[in-house]
């Protein structure tokens, strides 16, 4: 269930009445975690009933047990991601233990056992794991794991870019203006065509929240590369859980702490004095960028407690390159266009008489506008100035935590992000003039997981969207004070296109706030072979 709040229009209202059921063969996604099932046999091949099989999860210690039924058959619902150690017991036989087992998110992996005769010291131990095959879910869809993320090259170091290495995606945000064109965008968000369906029928996902601009129904900026366990991407047969996904379903995992303390530091530079300039670029490239942070995690209580965190910052600066427009000269500019006599002759375009001589009255509105745009400076009409620079600050910031005893999984995390482009309003050139933005985005995500008995599991998950911020006009003054009656904002606002000669964009003025609040519940009740979802 979404509630919207703010000034954004509502994305969902009705779902708390409304639960979906649907029954597979087995186990099946959990948004943020993994499933592990198979079939315990003897010898001779036949089920083996009332074997004890426990996973234990080796980097936090998460232990889960559970067992095999009469058709020999065993399940785990909903397993932390991870390198898990595989264990079965059963009276006659001897141990069986398999270790290296890794479960990526919304993996549903099947592992059949088979158990030896012999006693409690005959132990059968699996070293060489093969690759988890998947036989009760018919998704379809493509893993990005953490040592992917973290050697892919990725532009900008946007972990959303990662869907675009799967089949049958398509980036098509440049179809489309959202950031420049509508307040409250980050750059980041993104617009993708999978499998031939819409640009915006792409749910994005964050440790199991919603994560998506409700505005735009694109994705929110991920948190960086060194904060990403795993990037999932589900294409086809999606399960029902999933409302929105026509096109696919991209399921983002952030780190977790573990019993070790880990961490890193990093720095990108990109800096156009330490580079060749390119042979047939008129100038150096000025493009300096800095990317720069860190992570942490390790435990609080062992086995128990465990705290992840990131910082990224981004420091993106371009000098003013040159721009070339075309102006009106100074005669023009006091109505005389008799230099365009006898090719083109104006009329006035509300009675179509023609100008005598060309002699165009000049509004004082235009006179203002004119006198704050320079004179050409070369041949007919053309003016050469600098245009207006870019200074961009990012800053990102990821707390999370992960508590589990006995029954209970909790895990939540909070994301800051900021973005502030500031405005440029030359003392002397309307055409330099640009606007700014100062945005930020908010993001909880908390997943409580309650595992009643062997059969029957509690999924809940509550999400936060907070996006706030505002959009700067450079312009000095705005058109009520060029002498339009009109009504104007606090903050002047100027946009004026002449095409073909020049533009002033001077940006826009608002203030933007888009809150979304996400419930959702999740009941699993496992009946032998059969799994019964419950859901609103």
């Amino acid at each position: 269930m979404l509630i919207g709040g703010g000034c954004v229009a509502i994305k969902q209202i009705v779902m708390i009445a409304i639960f979906g059921l649907f029954c597979v063969l087995s186990g099946h996604a959990q948004f943020t975690n993994s499933s592990l099932n198979g079939t315990v046999l003897d010898p001779s091949g036949l089920p083996l009933v009332g074997a004890k099989i426990t996973v234990q999860n080796i980097a936090i210690g998460f232990t889960q047990t559970a067992t095999s039924e009469a058709n020999g058959n065993y399940s785990f619902s909903n397993l932390p991601i991870g390198t898990y150690k595989l264990t079965a017991t059963a009276e006659g036989f001897g141990p069986y233990v398999q270790s290296g087992i890794v479960l990526a998110v919304n993996q549903v992996a099947t592992q059949s056992i088979s158990l030896a005769l012999g006693s409690v010291s005959q132990e059968v131990d699996v070293v060489a794991t093969p690759p988890l095959v998947t036989t009760s879910s018919a998704t379809v869809g493509e893993l990005v794991n953490s040592e992917q993320v973290a050697t892919l090259p990725l532009n900008g170091r946007e972990v959303q870019s990662l869907l675009f290495i799967g089949a049958g995606t398509r980036n098509s945000t440049s179809n489309y203006c959202a950031y420049g064109c509508i307040g409250g965008v980050f750059p980041g968000e993104q617009y993708a065509k999978i499998n031939g369906t819409a640009s915006t029928s792409v749910t994005y996902l964050l440790d199991g929240a919603d994560f998506n601009d409700l505005l735009l129904n694109t994705n929110l900026p991920f948190p960086n590369p060194d904060a990403t366990q795993e990037f999932n991407t589900q294409t086809l047969s999606m399960t029902a859980e999933y409302g929105n996904a026509v096109g696919g379903v991209v399921s983002v995992v952030t780190k977790s702490g573990t019993n070790q303390i880990h961490g890193d530091l990093f720095e990108f530079l990109r800096n156009g004095a330490v580079n060749t300039k390119n042979y047939f670029a008129p100038t150096a490239d000025t493009l300096k960028r800095n990317q720069f942070g860190g992570t942490i995690g390790g435990p609080i209580l062992k086995n128990r407690l465990f705290f992840f965190g990131s910082y990224q910052g981004t420091r993106l600066s371009t000098a003013a390159s040159g721009v070339v427009d075309f102006v009106p000269t100074g005669d023009e500019r006091s109505g005389n266009f008799s230099d365009l006599l006898p090719q083109i002759q104006l009329v006035d375009p509300i009675s179509g008489a023609p100008y005598l001589n060309n002699q165009v009255p000049v509004s004082s509105v235009a006179q203002k506008l004119l006198s704050e745009i320079p004179l050409p400076g070369g041949s007919g009409r053309q003016v050469t100035f600098a245009g207006s620079p870019q200074r961009i600050n990012e800053d990102e910031y990821l707390g999370k935590a992960d508590y589990q005893l006995h029954k209970s999984q909790i895990s939540g995390h909070y994301l800051f992000s900021s973005f502030n482009k500031p405005k440029f309003s030359s003392p002397s050139n309307f055409l330099q003039d640009s606007g700014g933005q100062s945005l930020r985005i908010q993001n909880v995500s908390i997943n409580y997981v309650y595992t009643a008995s062997g059969n029957l599991l509690f999924n809940t998950w509550y999400g936060l969207n907070d996006e706030s911020g505002n959009s700067l006009n450079g312009a000095p003054f705005g058109l009520d004070t060029a002498g339009v009656k009109i009504a104007e904002p606090s903050s002047p606002t100027i946009n004026v296109t002449v095409g073909g000669a020049f533009g002033i964009g001077a940006g826009y003025f608002g203030n933007f706030v888009r809150r979304t609040h996400q419930v959702q519940e999740n009941i699993t009740r496992i009946l032998g072979r059969h799994e019964l979802h419950f859901g609103g």
